[in-house]
């Protein structure tokens, strides 16, 4: 979109303005996947020796311009591999990624497929994107352009990043609402049988443009989710500090009469050919809530938890059942491994001690990545 909408708000002019990019996948690519990125880009094969993440993190700089912030080459490669798709790796110098699977309330995610604790995280991330953008201000001379929120879980943090920060900010709702824009005009210039470059030719658009356009906008309020022009998170009002950190234990469940957070993880859809309804229990309930770090920054819940990590999710080394080598996940992909919950691998607090079993609490520690140190 930065790239294909030359004379329009959204144009980036590469020499004063960057993008923020914040994902919510570390590990999207192979070291393989990586290696390859940094050879086509001119890295030497003794400098991808014996190759570690910050060591890959400096090689994307050097090579490529972009800088990682969450000391993870993985979730910048994975913005490289978006960028060399549509041709614009000629943008990479002017992103910076930020992973955000470490952030509180936001861990559960991935790894434990349980409930997103908005609450948290929009208490804790700021001065992770304030790292960023002091960066790109003092070390590259550069402003935030706009803010690209990655994951579909990202949405509801919209509205305050948008406050805190003064830059619009795109989500998998600004693209939902443009695509939709798009979709008449889209219809009548390809007709059944058409044959098209269905993304690129979506950014090409005149309607999308023109939706991006009007979207672009560091005040747009969303009204339906996210923090209101009042401060209230909205769903998240008048919950106590200690309903706030527990959230991800009970699923999003709050006291009666008040409506839950997070729908039923039963009501999953699971897509085709699996009806709604029809996931298998033992995918419904983990115990890597109990983990620490979990539920919120140095808690853990007292029990297992609404949440999918059995049957995808979990740590993120071999995820392997210890009875059936490799096969993914604790109880396969749809639960087809254990026929009850007596059958999923114990909860492994020391993923070193038994690196085959992914029912673990191989949760990366909080760490606050790359640090820039403003200079007089």
């Amino acid at each position: 979109l930065f790239h294909t909408a030359p004379g329009k708000k959204t144009a980036l002019d590469r020499q004063t303005e960057a993008i923020i990019v914040l994902t919510s996948f570390y590990p999207a690519l192979t070291t393989k996947n990586l290696l390859a990125i940094l050879t086509a880009a001119g890295a030497k094969g003794e400098e991808m020796q014996n190759m570690t993440i910050p060591k890959g993190n400096a090689l994307l700089e050097k090579h490529m311009g972009i800088m990682c912030h969450d000391h993870n080459s993985m979730a910048c490669a994975s913005v490289v591999k978006s960028l060399a798709a549509c041709n614009a790796t000629i943008l990479a110098r002017n992103i910076v990624v930020i992973g955000w699977n470490n952030a509180e309330g936001y861990v559960p995610v991935d790894s434990s497929g349980g409930f997103h604790n908005v609450n948290l995280t929009l208490e804790s991330y700021a001065p992770q994107v304030q790292n960023a953008v002091d960066y790109l201000h003092y070390a590259r001379g550069l402003k935030v352009k706009a803010i690209v929120m990655e994951s579909t879980e990202m949405p509801a943090h919209a509205n305050k990043v948008r406050m805190d920060f003064k830059v619009p900010v795109f989500d998998i709702t600004t693209v939902a609402k443009c695509v939709m824009k798009a979709a008449p005009s889209w219809a009548a210039s390809h007709p059944p049988g058409f044959k098209s470059k269905v993304f690129l030719d979506l950014y090409h658009n005149s309607d999308f443009l023109q939706c991006a356009e009007d979207l672009f906008d560091p005040l747009f309020i969303e009204p339906l989710f996210g923090t209101q022009t009042d401060g209230s998170l909205k769903f998240y009002e008048g919950l106590s500090r200690d309903e706030v950190r527990y959230l991800t234990c009970t699923g999003g469940d709050r006291p009666l009469p008040a409506t839950p957070l997070g729908r039923s993880i039963a009501l999953y859809d699971q897509g085709h050919p699996y009806p709604v309804g029809s996931l298998n229990p033992v995918c419904m309930l983990t115990a890597v809530g109990m983990c620490p770090g979990v539920a919120a920054d140095g808690f853990s819940c007292p029990g297992p938890i609404p949440g999918g990590a059995n049957c995808g999710g979990g740590g993120f080394g071999p995820q392997l059942n210890p009875r059936v080598k490799g096969v993914d996940f604790p109880c396969g992909a749809d639960g087809a491994l254990c026929a009850s919950f007596a059958d999923v691998p114990p909860l492994n607090f020391d993923p070193k001690a038994d690196k085959d079993n992914s029912n673990a609490c191989a949760i990366p520690a909080p760490s606050k990545g790359f640090t820039f140190q403003k200079t007089n």
